[in-house]
């Protein structure tokens, strides 16, 4: 347990590397929130999708389940806001791998600021027994005028089990944001710090953002 601590105080300094190096030319845009209420379903292990074997007698597997959330993203010092809700299914391949087609809608998201609809995937691997985990995000908004593209790229380290530290890759259709992470949980709830560096002309900037998610 002490060498799990060790490398997590070794991993702390990274979190604060780049607002170090962000110097007065990258204007700050302003603290943001991220509030997330979902929680997911499991489906009778009769509707699972079942692994082939060549044993008759092995049981059905409760593999699928349904997800929903719901997002709500806030700039208190620019009054700006955006709403996601997000349903679909949740596939378990392997123990240490999910995959979920997710559909739903998205408010005041597109790169004009309108509403849209959202087809995405999201999926999630973890290896080296769970100490380490990759989650990639990636959606379609869509609606009559817009097509922009979203992704969220992100892996972590789990030293111990209420803690995370990592770093993440936000995308808008060719603009990229990245920075370092911390999060912790305990049950349902899971706090995390995110802070973002945008470099190119379309998002110069930096911002951090605090995460809220209660997921049951």
């Amino acid at each position: 347990m002490r060498n799990h601590y060790w490398k997590a105080a070794l991993l702390l300094p990274l979190f604060f590397l780049l607002p170090m190096l962000a110097n007065a030319e990258i204007p700050w845009t302003g603290a943001q929130t991220h509030t997330v209420v979902g929680g997911e379903i499991p489906l009778p292990a009769s509707l699972s999708i079942e692994a082939e074997s060549s044993s008759p007698k092995t049981e059905p597997k409760n593999n699928l389940s349904l997800y929903g959330s719901a997002h709500f993203i806030w700039v208190p010092e620019t009054k700006a806001a955006s709403f996601y809700s997000y349903f679909g299914p949740k596939w378990y391949v392997e123990p240490w791998f999910w995959l979920a087609p997710q559909f739903g809608f998205a408010g005041r998201a597109t790169a004009d600021g309108k509403d849209a609809g959202i087809a995405g995937l999201w999926s999630n691997i973890t290896i080296l027994t769970g100490q380490l985990s990759f989650f990639l995000e990636s959606e379609a908004y869509l609606n009559e005028k817009a097509h922009d593209y979203s992704g969220y790229y992100a892996p972590d380290y789990h030293p111990i089990d209420w803690l995370n530290i990592g770093a993440h890759v936000d995308q808008f259709n060719t603009d990229f944001k990245f920075g370092p992470h911390i999060g912790f949980s305990k049950g349902p709830w899971q706090g995390e710090i995110r802070y973002y560096l945008g470099l190119q002309r379309g998002n110069k900037g930096q911002t951090v953002r605090f995460c809220n998610f209660i997921m049951f």
